[in-house]
């Protein structure tokens, strides 16, 4: 460089080598931008190497503007900036280079307003609609009425003659639920924490033994997770039967939920992707032209072999400009013409012939579609399926639509509700998960006729808040598998894990949590509806215990606590059994849970073994 050759200039004249480096650097742009005809601003140049690979005028810069919009955060953007360069056959990028191209595309940041969770101050926006929410249901269930003595007259959204009267068996609760991949030993129920006992050569407990190697698990900074939605529900017969019953999970790991206009947008997203596709490759480009279709009369005579671009400009001054016109030519002909010194040799010729007696009359019909010119070239090139195709896109594949999960919890509902007293007029009791409230959502479910089905504010409760025509959030204490049914199934999946340890890991009996499909695979056996409401996890017993609680005595404490925050209810550290062994001295009551818990079959063969 010059500047290494001439160091002793800024020696000679005392100038800084940082004050040179930034004066030569100036120098160089202002130099640049005259030559490209452009007036130099004094704008620096751009430098940084890969953090400038993602140019803003490229389609990686919109999908970074599209993600950073919908809440994805930097390393998930990154990712599906790089499953899009990935299908573009361009180099990975890390982080700094799509940071560095969200930055220059000077995004507009603002604050959002966060709604108060769960306080114990009543005065609260949130405790006041959660306080009318609680007081609506239990009116609604017939076990709380309106003050008569009150000075302020019944609101008729709690007015017992006004309301839609409810029953516990009515309702099919659902609820989210995440579970954390965990690998290698992380001790009882996951809590870190390992029982070692002294033991001779052969394995008996002996004082003198040794002790076995601690255990670890692998602690790592980004965990994955199995993601699954849980329902259940009370259903009685209408003849006095009642029985707890679980519904299929709904299975979503690895995906994130996306709102109907998220959905729409990715798919637009993958759609102007394909379009910007070069080439005539497969699968857009169908019906390409092989060798086996074989040649024309009227192609062009390049569609044979040995004849290029130089060649056909020698047959054209030949009058030769198609199959057949070789064709025609007899041996005297191709003679004649080569001898006119155009560097065609008579053998040449006639090899060319050759190939032209095989010609097919007629021009080749071209059957080839390029399904990139469609307005969507998913539904060109697959038709009635495009939206499946399109889903196991790189772009897509880690998201699902909001209107996936609900036509599950209605054909699951209506499925475990199905013969019962209530099959015509049950109702689904999900949380405020904002995908469900959103108006394009709602919109969705009131044309399918789903939105009736939600157990939702009537009459006007909470008009006016950010709390009308939605549950209120936040309320562990009315949602059955947040009351202990979740606690339940993680119990009875540790014990199966610690009952396979032995099992290959690849072994399909094996309950592993140490990816997210081993742990689909395993919550999916403990809670298969199949198995009967009296096997698997939630039992028949748990279901009916915890809805009817979060149906009655939650309600109930929610409004003596004005809406507040009600410690230990809706929590997984509650107690469970509603009868406990006395203290020390007289009879004491040996518990049978322990004994009649149930192991699954895949796991009943090594407990045998134990």
């Amino acid at each position: 460089m010059w500047f290494e050759q001439n160091q002793e200039v800024c020696v000679a004249t005392k100038v800084q080598v940082e004050e040179y480096r930034q004066a030569f650097g100036g120098y160089q742009s202002a130099n640049t931008t005259t030559m490209a005809g452009v007036a130099y601003g004094g704008e620096p140049k751009q430098t940084g190497g890969l953090n400038k690979l993602i140019e803003l005028s490229a389609i990686e810069s919109d999908l970074i503007a599209d993600c950073m919009e919908w809440g994805w955060g930097l390393r998930e953007t990154t990712h599906m900036v790089n499953q899009l360069r990935l299908s573009l056959n361009r180099m990975h990028v890390g982080t700094s280079a799509v940071y560095s191209a969200y930055l220059r595309m000077n995004p507009v940041v603002t604050s959002i307003g966060a709604l108060k969770q769960g306080n114990v101050d009543a005065s609260s926006a949130w405790a006041k609609a959660r306080l009318g929410w609680a007081q609506q249901l239990a009116t609604r269930f017939g076990i709380w009425s309106w003050d008569a003595d009150s000075v302020v007259d019944c609101p008729p959204y709690l007015d017992a003659t006004c309301v839609t009267a409810l029953e516990p068996s009515q309702i099919v609760s659902w609820d989210e639920t995440h579970k954390e991949v965990k690998i290698g030993g992380y001790g009882v129920n996951g809590s870190k924490r390992q029982v070692r006992f002294h033991r001779d050569v052969n394995g008996k407990v002996d004082p003198n033994g040794e002790l076995a190697a601690t255990k670890s698990f692998l602690n790592m900074k980004y965990t994955n997770q199995a993601k699954f939605c849980f329902g259940c529900a009370i259903v009685d017969d209408g003849n006095g039967g009642v029985v707890g019953l679980r519904c299929n999970p709904f299975l979503y790991s690895g995906k994130w939920i996306r709102t109907i206009d998220e959905f729409e947008q990715l798919q637009q997203q993958e759609i102007r992707r394909v379009k910007a596709l070069e080439g005539k490759g497969l699968p857009w480009f169908q019906g390409k032209r092989t060798k086996t279709d074989g040649i024309f009369c009227n192609d062009p005579v390049t569609s044979l072999i040995g004849v290029g671009v130089k060649k056909s400009e020698k047959l054209a001054s030949l009058g030769i400009h198609v199959v057949n016109d070789l064709k025609n030519m007899c041996d005297e002909d191709m003679r004649a013409a080569s001898k006119l010194g155009l560097g065609i040799t008579l053998c040449a010729l006639r090899q060319l012939h050759m190939q032209t007696l095989e010609a097919q009359p007629g021009a080749y019909m071209d059957v080839s579609i390029d399904h990139k010119l469609a307005v969507n070239p998913y539904l060109s090139l697959y038709g009635s399926e495009w939206k499946s195709h399109i889903q196991r896109s790189n772009l897509m594949q880690g998201s699902i639509c909001i209107t996936d999960l609900v036509e599950h919890i209605i054909q699951e509902s209506a499925m475990v509700m199905a013969n019962s007293k209530h099959a015509d007029d049950w109702l689904f009791h999900h949380d405020a998960l904002s995908q469900m409230t959103c108006k394009s959502t709602v919109t969705w479910m009131k044309q399918r006729g789903y939105y009736r089905r939600w157990l939702l504010p009537e009459l006007g409760l909470n008009q006016g808040t950010a709390f009308a025509s939605r549950p209120v959030g936040n309320s562990p204490e009315f949602m059955p598998w947040d009351a202990s049914l979740n606690k339940d199934v993680d119990d009875c999946f540790h014990r199966h894990r610690v009952m396979t340890q032995q099992l290959d890991k690849d072994d399909p009996r094996k309950f592993c949590s140490s990816t997210p499909n081993r742990l689909d695979s395993a919550y999916v056996r403990i809670m298969d509806p199949t198995l009967g409401p009296h096997q698997g996890c939630p039992t028949s017993e748990r279901i009916i215990q915890d809805v009817t609680k979060c149906f009655s005595n939650h309600l109930l404490a929610v409004i003596n606590a004005s809406g507040t925050v009600v410690q230990g209810l809706g929590s997984r550290s509650g107690l469970r059994n509603t009868v406990r062994n006395g203290g020390w001295g007289g009879t004491s009551t040996k518990s049978l849970g322990l004994a009649l818990r149930w192991v699954h079959d895949d796991a009943l063969e090594q407990t045998n073994l134990l």
